[in-house]
């Protein structure tokens, strides 16, 4: 077996999430006691690619998710959650109250209160939706859609998220 298939195989199970190629690549070489003309090799046929994706920005605060897989699956949730939050702390411990039972009711509205706070809290770290304009000012085939084909009430697929 040669360096480079050990290193693509030991790579699905002993690379590190933060690492960078060169780094796991280092590493290997390390635990493997490659020759250094074998390391070259490695670090030829896999170089260093940059990350799509970062969870932080340079100032160490976590950076907003946008996109829309996070609309859908993350904010969307998330208002779902609070949308079930509001009705629990409203109608819900209204009705409980209507029924005589105050002890109930406050129950109910402290809990729909707490998850609306949390979620309210969790939407921080969600970007707003694209908007129409801002996907005309990008450009390509989405702009050229809303801007000359879909009706301006036509929400972006991030809203529809």
């Amino acid at each position: 077996m040669t360096p480079s298939q050990a290193y693509a195989q030991w790579k699905g199970v002993g690379a590190y999430p933060h690492e960078s190629e060169s780094q796991t690549i280092r590493r290997f070489s390390q635990q493997f006691r490659l020759k250094p003309e074998e390391e070259e090799e490695l670090l030829d046929a896999y170089p260093d690619r940059p990350q799509i994706a970062r969870s932080w920005d340079d100032t160490g605060r976590k950076e907003k998710e946008s996109g829309f897989i996070a609309q859908t699956f993350g904010a969307g949730m998330d208002e779902l959650q609070k949308s079930a939050g509001s009705a629990i702390a409203g109608p819900g411990a209204e009705l409980l109250s209507d029924m005589g039972w105050e002890g109930g009711a406050g129950f109910l509205e402290d809990i729909g209160t707490d998850i609306v706070a949390q979620q309210e809290e969790d939407l921080k770290a969600y970007e707003a939706p694209q908007t129409r304009d801002q996907l005309i000012e990008e450009g390509g085939v989405w702009g050229s859609l809303y801007e000359h084909v879909l009706p301006e009430e036509t929400q972006t697929p991030q809203q529809l998220g």
